[in-house]
């Protein structure tokens, strides 16, 4: 084992640690500015509370520490007894200008500058500093050619105000002291102020324009105000992190690069803050409980960005002229928008991605050419009471939106949209009692795609180009209440679809059909209103290849075709109103439908049939009607539903009704006309009816029930996601109906799932049916991924199902059980940790998924050299890490050297440890 080479690797790595600047522990400015300059022979003892003075000069018979030219000491006492500082008391006034530093140990000294120069000479670069000492004012002092200008290190209840300070490093450091507010000062073009393991910061009208690093930095500090700051034209306006309690209001933070960037804060608030032509105005990173209100950003990249945060309230923020998105929130939970304005130029206004618990209400949403909200892999969303102008030159969709879970939409108006909502691989989706009714694009207002369980309710879709709501390859939607008149093609449009319930919707004056259905089964299509005159009368109900469904109970009058079902099997249609038509009702092709209990008054053709099989056609009236168009087999229709049921009424056949009885032979009037109605061979009603069919009710009424539901009687489907389910009546008053109540997915019933077979009364008959959910709560999972660039696409398996991605987190709502986990290779990058198993047991659990790059080569070494070597690199990389983790991230030594690379390295990366669990501190100042 080759010794030598392992032992030159470990000195090589120890002198690399050494070499890594910084320490475990933070140093402050001046311990790092003294160091490094010749002769400097000062230096802290934190640990004893004291100065350790080192070597001293005596200047009077007093020692004062040679890196300052001036001490005012504990006792009071002002070295050398030469410096043009004179004292009064507690209050020692500089008398003149004056190069040197200052260094004040007293407690409730009171230094006056009085407005005179006081010029750093070289010597300390800190031209003035409180060290320890309580109850100390600094103020009118103007500070000149300092890299720190004023330093406070272990102080309490400080006031420095109204002191202009010119500084190359920060205008102001404060670190490890409390109770401290700088007020009217002024630092132009400094690095700013720093704030570093405090408690109590007050930094109240302020002037530190264009600062070079960030006009306000505070880490690890709690109960922070920063109020009516001026730090226009700053890199960064206010940077915060890890800091608990913290108040930022009425401040200028106009053309920065970021305006105010928080990371790993606990508990803040924003009020009222200005920031014009910023590149990133907010940005909130791996923070909890802030709220943000009465902003203002104008003319900006990207408006708020959320980025791992929880429990975010924004009330009354405007952003507007964003480049990008003006909201954007990210792998975030419990935040809402409350009458916000956000207006983007170019793309996508508000984005919400992998995200739980979002609310906006109330908010405007503008975009010139992007949608108007993006809501993906989120959870447990509402946008309600929003105004969205989406696409106002390109026409996108106001509400754009893709596998996510317990989405609701409601009470919001869109205008100038391509598409209002278009939706895809989500469940649980609600759009309710919206204004959709100002689109501006051809296509379908509402589109669904391989969707379940959505809710359409009470929308004014009035006046589409195109359709009003499409859906496809969906299952378990109710459609309901709608007013979609003046469709430009049709109405509602569902094509390879099961368990839909379309219900109550108006779907009048359409140009092509009212509803269309094709390739889609158990469905029921029941009390909506069509027809109308238009240019070119469309098809009330348009059916395709559908099965096992009905139509029921629609009022569907003066159109092309009423109803019109072509090369389908197994469909109801029951108690419809189908009149003044140019054709009541066509089945073409059908097999095994029934027609009964219609009505069908004043139609040019009452009826088609064409190379139909198996139907049965009862109960229906036909008045007035003009006449049939019959090419069905013979014999393949059923004209009656037998005695004693019955056929149907037509208003041009009538004869005695004098005998009864299946063959008409038995004494006694029966409501059946004694000769069987023959219109043709094939088409022999044997009981026509010698009044009109009088037709009722049965009303099933589910209640405690949040999703739609079927009642199936006497073996008919019929489905909808209202709490009432109406089924026609269509046998006679002898017939016996039986009816089963299938249970959704975590329900049960109380009262009762199955009734019968009970008797046809002749009169409407409700049936109350009541549901409890089983218990079953649910929690959020998290899956985080580390490692690949932005937008890298990638997949996790979670259970039994595959999420594909390209954003860094997945959001999962679980419930208690033990899921197993593995994430997909990426070309390019080694998965280091990507399988396992997670149990989840209340409480809201996490996944951590890590990518690294690839190596860019290969050793060739063999045998010991490549074991030599791996443990090499191992150890390196170990002792590397370890200190890296221990080094602070932000430096006050340069702009460059130390600080994240544009606050994105903060972006991407968690805090260190959970904010949640920061010590709790007093409230925020006011």
């Amino acid at each position: 084992m080759h010794w030598p080479a392992l032992l030159a690797i470990v000195l090589a790595t120890a002198m690399l640690v050494s070499t890594l600047p910084g320490s475990p522990e933070r140093s402050s400015v001046k311990e790092r500015t003294r160091s490094s300059l010749p002769g400097a022979i000062s230096s802290l003892n934190l640990a004893e509370g004291k100065r350790d003075l080192g070597p001293q000069a005596s200047i009077g018979g007093r020692p004062i520490p040679l890196t300052f030219s001036v001490a005012v000491l504990p006792n009071g006492t002002v070295v050398p007894s030469t410096a043009p500082i004179q004292r009064a008391g507690n209050v020692y006034n500089l008398l003149t200008n004056f190069t040197g530093s200052i260094l004040d140990e007293r407690n409730g000294s009171q230094l006056e500058g009085n407005g005179r120069v006081l010029t750093e000479p070289g010597g300390s670069n800190i031209a003035m500093e409180v060290f320890q000492a309580r109850g100390v004012v600094v103020t009118g002092f103007d500070i000149a050619r300092a890299q720190t200008g004023i330093l406070l290190q272990g102080a309490d209840e400080i006031a420095v105000t109204n002191n202009s300070i010119s500084a190359s490093m920060w205008a102001v450091d404060v670190e490890n002291s409390s109770s401290v507010t700088l007020f009217g000062d002024a630092a132009r073009a400094s690095q700013g102020f720093l704030g570093n393991h405090d408690l109590g910061l007050s930094l109240l009208s302020n002037d530190l324009r264009n600062s070079t690093v960030a006009a306000v930095r505070v880490q690890h500090t709690g109960n922070i105000v920063v109020r009516d700051l001026q730090a226009n034209g700053s890199l960064v306006g206010i940077d915060l992190e890890n800091d608990t309690w913290a108040n930022l209001s009425s401040n200028e933070l106009s053309f920065t690069s970021q305006g105010i960037f928080e990371y790993g804060v606990v508990e803040s608030s924003l009020t009222s803050n200005r920031l014009f032509s910023s590149l990133r105005p907010i940005t909130f990173s791996y923070s909890t409980r802030v709220s943000a209100s009465s902003d203002i950003a104008t003319g900006v990249s990207e408006g708020i960005r959320l980025l791992g945060d929880d429990h975010i309230s924004l009330s009354g923020e405007s952003i507007s002229g964003a480049l990008s998105g003006a909201l954007v929130i990210d792998s975030s939970s419990e935040v809402s928008a409350l009458r916000c304005d956000f207006e983007n130029g170019t793309g996508d206004a508000v984005l919400i991605y992998g995200s739980y618990g979002i609310t906006l209400s109330g908010d405007r949403v503008s975009s010139r050419n992007g949608s108007g909200v993006v809501i993906n892999n989120s959870v447990n969303v509402l946008v309600s009471g929003t105004l969205v102008q989406a696409g106002l030159v390109t026409g996108k969709a106001a509400f754009s939106s893709s596998s996510d879970r317990n989405l609701t939409e409601s009470s919001n108006t869109a205008t100038h949209a391509r598409a209002a909502v278009i939706d895809q691989n989500s469940s649980g989706l609600s759009i309710v009692q919206n204004d959709f009714s100002q689109g501006a694009g051809p296509g379908a207002v509402i589109q669904l795609v391989n969707d379940r369980t959505a809710l359409v309710e009470a929308n004014d879709l009035s006046g589409p180009q195109g359709v009003g709501v499409s859906a496809d390859f969906s299952e378990s939607l109710t459609i309901e209440a709608n007013a979609v008149s003046r469709a430009g093609s049709t109405a509602i449009q569902i094509a390879n679809c099961s368990g839909v319930s379309i219900q109550g919707n108006t779907v009048d004056q359409a140009r092509l059909n009212g509803i269309a259905l094709e390739n889609s089964t158990q469905f029921a299509v029941s009390g909506n209103e069509g027809g109308g005159t238009t240019l070119i009368r469309g098809t009330g109900v348009s059916g395709y290849a559908i099965a096992h469904g009905t139509i029921y109970a629609n009022n569907l009058t003066d159109s092309n075709r009423s109803i019109a079902v072509v090369d389908s099997n197994s469909v109801m249609i029951v108690s419809n109103n189908l009149s003044a038509s140019e054709c009541g009702l066509a089945l073409v092709g059908d097999r095994n439908s029934t027609a009964a209990g219609n009505q069908f008054w004043h139609n040019r053709l009452s009826l088609s049939l064409a190379s139909d099989s198996g139907q049965s056609i009862y109960h229906n009236n036909f008045v007035n009607d003009s006449g049939w168009s019959i090419q069905a087999p013979f014999g393949g229709t059923q004209w009656d539903a037998g005695y004693p049921e019955g056929g149907n009424y037509w208003s041009n056949y009538s004869g005695p009704d004098l005998a009864s009885g299946p063959g008409q032979n038995v004494s006694g009037s029966d409501g059946i006309i004694d000769s069987p109605l023959v219109r043709g061979p094939g088409m022999d009603d044997r009981y026509p009816l010698v009044s009109p069919w009088q037709g009722y009710y049965i009303d099933f009424v589910g209640s405690g029930l949040f999703t739609p539901w079927t009642v199936i009687v006497n073996g008919v489907n019929f489905t909808s996601g209202s709490p009432s389910i109406l089924v026609p009546q269509t046998n006679g008053p002898n017939s016996t109906f039986r009816f089963v109540v299938p249970l959704p997915p975590g329900y049960r019933s109380v009262f009762p799932d199955s009734l019968g077979p009970f008797s046809d009364t002749r009169q409407n008959v409700t049936y109350s049916i009541s549901f409890q959910r089983i218990p079953a709560p649910y929690y959020a999972l998290t899956v985080q991924e580390f490692g690949l660039a932005p937008g890298t696409a990638w997949g996790v398996v979670v259970g039994s199902t595959y999420y594909p991605l390209t954003l860094s987190s997945l959001i999962l709502e679980v419930q208690n059980s033990s899921y197993s986990y593995l994430a997909n290779s990426v070309p390019g990058y080694t998965l280091e940790v990507g399988s396992g198993d997670v149990l989840v047991a209340g409480g809201a659990p996490s996944i951590s998924v890590l990518y690294l790059p690839n190596a860019a080569a290969t050793s060739t070494l063999t045998g010991q050299g490549v074991i030599l070597i791996s443990a090499g690199l191992a150890l390196v990389a170990f002792v590397a890490v370890f200190a890296l983790v221990f080094r602070n991230r932000i430096r006050a030594a340069s702009p460059t050297s130390g600080h994240r690379n544009g606050i994105e390295e903060a972006v991407r990366a968690p805090p260190p440890s959970n904010p949640k669990n920061s010590p709790d501190l007093p409230p925020p100042n006011q």
